[in-house]
This record gives C-alpha cells, sequence and structure tokens, in this order.
C-alpha cells in the first residue's frame, strides 16, 4: 500500500507527511507498550512458612510460573486487570484478582492447606459364607486334599447301637461328594455302608472309615472311584500315622484305653521304628497300676499268669482286668504332632510344653505352653496344614473362640470367635475356619460355612 502511494505523483507533501505519522503510530504501538512486573511471596496462612513448588498463572496474560524455596515468583504483564491462579498438591487450587496496574506489584499472599473430606467409611466384620448346602441332605464333616474338598453328607444318623458301640455316630443315606476349590460339585457317588469319620493319611489323603470296611477314594475320569481296604488295614496301617519328614514316616502307638504312648518314626525301607519322643499322664498311669494292690488273691494270680505269658508288666495286666480304662476318672494324655518348617513340633499338655525335634529324635528346643490352663480350652487343637499354624479351641457357651498359637513364645493370639453358635465339625485350612451350622429355629438341612480367620 505505501509503495502504491508512494508511486501516486498526484499526493502533495502535507498529506504524505501525515500520512507517514498514522503508519508510524499504527507499527510502533506494540513496540512501545507498558510491560509490568508481578512479583508473588507465598506463606503458609498457619504458620508462615514458604510455599514452595506452587504453579502460578495469569489466565489472560497466559504467564507460567513456579515458586522456589523461599516461595517466590515474579511475572510479566501488560499491567490490565487479570486474574491469578494458584495450583499445590497441599493447598489445592485457589485464585486472587489481579488489579490494573502501571507499575511494578508484589502481593504477600497468605494460603491456607485445603481440607479434604472423605466419605464415610463403615466398617464390619466379614461374614460367614455358606459355601455347600445339600438339597435334602446334612453335611456332616469335610476333607481338603489334592483332588478337591470331599464332602460327606448324609440323611439321619443311626440312632441305637450295640453296647460295645456306645457313642459312635454312624451315618445313614450318606453320600460322598467332590468340590472343587470354587466350591462347584465336579461328581458324587452313594455309600452303602454306614460311614463313621473322614480321615487323612500321612500324606493328607482322604480315607473314608465305614462300619464294615474303609474305603480310600479318588476322582478318575470324571466320577469318584472307591478303593476298599478292611478296617484293620486301617487301623494298623494307615492311621498311626500322621506325617512324614526326610523320607521318614511319623506316627504313634496312642490307644484310648492307655494313659501313655509314644511318637516314633520309620524309614519305610528299614522297616523298623525308633522312638521320638513318649508322652504320658503320670497320675492316671500311677492310678491304673495301683489297681493290682486292691485285687484278691486268685485275681492276682491271674494277672501274674497273664503277665508271664503276654510278657506284659502284672500291674498293667491288672489295670485292664478291673476295667479301670473305663472309670470316669480314666485320663489319655494330648499331645498332638504336626510338622512345620520342616521341624516336628509336639504339643505336650501333660508338661505344658511345646517341644522341637528333628525326624531323629533330637530335641532342638522347648517353649512353655499355656493355653491349655484356660478354663474354657476344650482339649483341641486345630492344625492349618497349608500355612503351618495351631490354634486352640475354646467354647464359651455356645460361642467357639480360636486362637493362634505362637511357635516361638508359645502364647496365644487375639480371639476370633465363630459368628454361628454351637459350631460342629470345626476345621482349619489356608486362613480359613469351616464348620457345619443349621440356622437356629430352621428346619432346613446342615449347610457348610466358612469365615476367614482375623
Amino acid at each position: 500500500m505505501l509503495c502504491c502511494i508512494f508511486r501516486n505523483r498526484n499526493v502533495n507533501q502535507g498529506t504524505m507527511d501525515r500520512l507517514i505519522t498514522l503508519l508510524l503510530v499504527f507499527i510502533g504501538a506494540p513496540l512501545f507498550a507498558q510491560v509490568t512486573r508481578l512479583d508473588v511471596v507465598l506463606r503458609d496462612a498457619d504458620d508462615g512458612t514458604p510455599v514452595q513448588a506452587a504453579h502460578l498463572t495469569l489466565v489472560k496474560a497466559r504467564a507460567n510460573v513456579i515458586s522456589d524455596a523461599d516461595g517466590r515468583a515474579s511475572l510479566l504483564w501488560s499491567g490490565g486487570e487479570d486474574t491469578l491462579v494458584m495450583s499445590h498438591v497441599r493447598y489445592g487450587t485457589q485464585r486472587r484478582a489481579v488489579p490494573r496496574s502501571v507499575g511494578s506489584v508484589s502481593i504477600v499472599w497468605e494460603i491456607k492447606p485445603e481440607v479434604v473430606s472423605f466419605p464415610e467409611v463403615r466398617i464390619t466384620a466379614e461374614r460367614a459364607e455358606r459355601i455347600y448346602a445339600h438339597p435334602k441332605l446334612n453335611v456332616e464333616t469335610m476333607h481338603v486334599d489334592d483332588a478337591g474338598i470331599w464332602v460327606l453328607v448324609y440323611d439321619r444318623p443311626q440312632l441305637w447301637h450295640p453296647q460295645a458301640e456306645v457313642g459312635v455316630r454312624e451315618l445313614l443315606g450318606a453320600q460322598l461328594y467332590l468340590l472343587d476349590t470354587l466350591f462347584r460339585e465336579l461328581a458324587s457317588v452313594a455309600l452303602n455302608d454306614r460311614p463313621r469319620a473322614l480321615h487323612g493319611d500321612l500324606r493328607g489323603r482322604v480315607v473314608l472309615e465305614g462300619r464294615d470296611h474303609a474305603w480310600i477314594p479318588s476322582y478318575e475320569n470324571g466320577a469318584i472311584a472307591m478303593r476298599a481296604i478292611d478296617l484293620d488295614t486301617l487301623k494298623r496301617g494307615i492311621l498311626p500315622w500322621t506325617d512324614s519328614l526326610a523320607g521318614h514316616w511319623l506316627g504313634n502307638d496312642r490307644r484310648e484305653d492307655y494313659p501313655a504312648f509314644v511318637h516314633f518314626a520309620m524309614e519305610p525301607g528299614a522297616g523298623a521304628a525308633h522312638s521320638l519322643y513318649a508322652v504320658e499322664d503320670a497320675h492316671t498311669m500311677e492310678l491304673f497300676r495301683a489297681e493290682y494292690k486292691y485285687m484278691d488273691g486268685p485275681s492276682k494270680v491271674m494277672a501274674m499268669k497273664l503277665a508271664r505269658d503276654l510278657k506284659v508288666d502284672k500291674e498293667i495286666i491288672a489295670g485292664y482286668m478291673t476295667g479301670f480304662h473305663k472309670h470316669m476318672y480314666f485320663h489319655v494324655p494330648y499331645a498332638p504332632l504336626y510338622v512345620i518348617a520342616d521341624t516336628i513340633r509336639i504339643f505336650d499338655h501333660e508338661r505344658s510344653l511345646l517341644v522341637h525335634l528333628d525326624e531323629r529324635g533330637n530335641i532342638l528346643r522347648r517353649t512353655t505352653l499355656r493355653h491349655h490352663l484356660d478354663r474354657l480350652w476344650k482339649g483341641v487343637l486345630l492344625f492349618d496344614r497349608v500355612r503351618g499354624e495351631v490354634y486352640a479351641l475354646n467354647r464359651r457357651g455356645p460361642i467357639a473362640q480360636l486362637r493362634r498359637i505362637s511357635l516361638t513364645t508359645g502364647e496365644v493370639g487375639p480371639v476370633h470367635a465363630v459368628q454361628h453358635p454351637f459350631p460342629d465339625g470345626l476345621q482349619v485350612h489356608d486362613g480359613h475356619v469351616y464348620y457345619t451350622y443349621r440356622d437356629e429355629g430352621s428346619d432346613g438341612v446342615r449347610a457348610l460355612f466358612r469365615e476367614q480367620l482375623r
């Protein structure tokens, strides 16, 4: 345009001067516009400490800066009205108006930490899970092994027994179910015999005890296969062996009619067992043997003859002859053995000791036990084979309480109270307590529940 004006020779000098002046005004205005400096000092409103690493922005000027260690920052802008925005992880986002100014401006900005409010959180105890219930049958017990979760269900218990089997529990209309880890049914089998219990062998595999036979169930080709064994093999060849360690089978000769027993270990190839630890109720044993002194003459002669033939102490023979093992004060000692972290642990309640041994029977350490002195203790320990944890079972009225026993100190931990009253068949597996329960006042079947141990 300017070139066109200069080429127009008809424009006089005065007009030319005015055009050049206007052109300089429009072109030169931005070059001579005023630039104003804004100095900001950020302070905590509560304690006056500098606020560093805060992001400051002038919105219209589009200027950005970060405060230094002294809480100071400087920005340049044209001096017009603007808004200063401060952002910080502790103080949140805050705004402040910046008025028009023709010179540098200094601001001391005291800011308060942002108050963060969270919604109310209600904490409640984890409820018990009802993990399995048969539509018509009651759950008696369960056992977990590598195949899955074996559940024994039944229609009703046998109500009468011969006198010699008083107290034996037999189940009618029983079935055995196998569940997967999501508690879904994989297979089932009806049991023609009257089952009495589910056991675990020394490797933790399930064994079913019946009235006339025992069975070893397995899961094959989508069905449960039952291999029968005689009861003598179960009682003499399976149940005495409780665990294994370093190629040794671990077992005991505990009986319900004798106040002492021995834990022993055997190498299967060698065929000979060696003693690990002897357990005895000294007081009951003294009473048991003292029966001989009160026998009449002919009975003592009979006891001596049997002792010679059987190669057993005559006082032991006398205890059985008088039936002291059926006396109300007779007591069999309780000292279960568990293998935990490649160490044998024997909980000897007669001596109030937790004894740590190796597979040869060498005592590594002794720890004092106290949980059995609690009047609420029910004389039972529950073993979590997966986690290697042992729990003492207490009963306070209808409530079952579990407390984990420290293998280091022998002390018990906090109480876990089972949520349902009068639970039956309690077992511990992989950090959960399992039990059977029928809802109070319900005519429904007995179901299988579990709770996570705290």
